[in-house]
């Protein structure tokens, strides 16, 4: 599977403002699209469902003050 140009975008733009994401929804995950948070939950489950409806993937990070998760 390729990851497409506009994913890695996505990707590095919320690391590059993870701090900014962290006063926001800090312990939640954060779905990134277009380089703006599009849906954002405690609940990854229902994040990821909200992403579903988007043709290409869709990175999703979990924003917390300690080790960070991102897939």
């Amino acid at each position: 599977m390729q990851i497409s140009k506009s994913y890695l975008e996505d990707q590095t733009w919320a690391l590059e403002h993870y701090k900014e994401l962290g006063r926001k929804y800090l312990d939640m995950w954060v779905a990134v699209h277009d380089k703006k948070v599009i849906s954002a939950n405690i609940d990854g489950s229902k994040v990821k469902k909200y992403v579903e409806k988007y043709k290409e993937k869709v990175p999703l990070i979990f924003v917390t003050g300690g080790a960070d998760v991102v897939s």
